[in-house]
């Protein structure tokens, strides 16, 4: 039969992975980007299952409603496809660009002849990475300020009693700057790694292992 899905929006908490230790939570982290990156493998379903339902509408009787309705279909999973790929392509090839770069410039430099201008084509294509790295930065200084907005319209119904730099949402931003600069290469790298994983994973493996992440859970209350 059919069916429908309609969203609730209701305030929420979508709590990250913890662990009893810190290098536990990272790991926990680890493991819930390995599950989320398992979303690569919706390209091979896509195409797969595409054959499969035009062959079932051009053997209807409604043929033309059929194809209608197939090709409206088809068209409506390109847009899911362009965010699967912002989502995971992107993500996977950004994180590792600069070293793709480098192995795609050596691997030129060696097979092709001087006369080609390897060097040139580099030089004239390096604006983009610095476009990104600009529009990057740009967006991820909005972002952060907008975490802050947000968490200190919701930090009394969430949180406890603040931490002394939380009580000052400039010391608080400028934390979370340094925390995004230091750690942000890192997350990212690790992201695109959980990525080519995955993407690997779907190449060469028929099935998948779900793992799932540690949740926080809530304390015992004294008796």
């Amino acid at each position: 039969g059919r069916s429908t899905v309609e969203p609730i929006l209701v305030p929420t908490i979508n709590y990250t992975p913890e662990a009893d230790t810190w290098l536990g939570t990272v790991w926990a982290r680890w493991t819930q980007a390995k599950r989320h990156a398992l979303g690569f493998s919706d390209f091979s379903y896509f195409f797969m299952m595409l054959p499969l339902l035009f062959s079932h509408a051009t053997t209807q009787r409604s043929g033309i409603q059929s194809l209608q309705a197939f090709w409206s279909m088809a068209t409506y999973g390109v847009t899911l496809l362009i965010r699967l790929v912002n989502i995971h392509v992107i993500i996977g090839i950004l994180s590792t660009y600069t070293l793709c770069t480098a192995l795609l410039k050596m691997a030129m430099l060696v097979m092709f002849s001087q006369d080609r201008n390897v060097g040139f084509l580099f030089s004239r294509t390096s604006f983009c990475p610095q476009l990104l790295m600009v529009s990057s930065s740009i967006c991820t200084f909005f972002v952060s300020l907008l975490f802050i907005s947000v968490y200190s319209l919701v930090r009394d119904r969430v949180e406890g009693e603040p931490e002394r730099y939380i009580t000052s949402s400039l010391l608080h931003w400028a934390r979370n700057a340094i925390a995004i600069v230091v750690c942000g290469p890192v997350y990212f790298l690790g992201l695109g790694i959980c990525i080519w994983k995955a993407a690997l994973n779907v190449a060469i493996s028929r099935s998948f292992e779900y793992e799932v992440a540690p949740k926080p859970t809530a304390a015992m209350p004294a008796e």
